[in-house]
């Protein structure tokens, strides 16, 4: 193959692989945003059931560390 032949399927590869990382940079993106949304649920969640434990603990024991 010519230099010329080489040189354009090299330039073509590094378009690819330019697409292949935008890609992984967009997924990549989308799962942090999952993360951070999961997150703030556990924290809601968190708070949800630590009232609960408060409104069904004994009166004597709501101060008491477990």
């Amino acid at each position: 193959m010519s230099a010329i032949g080489e040189a354009l399927k090299a330039v073509k590869s590094a378009f690819v692989l330019t697409e292949k990382v935008e890609q992984v940079g967009k997924d990549l993106e989308k799962i942090s945003n999952a993360v951070a949304e999961h997150e703030a649920r556990l924290i809601r969640m968190e708070a949800r059931l630590d009232t609960v434990l408060q409104i069904v603990a004994p009166r004597g024991a709501r101060g008491k560390p477990r």
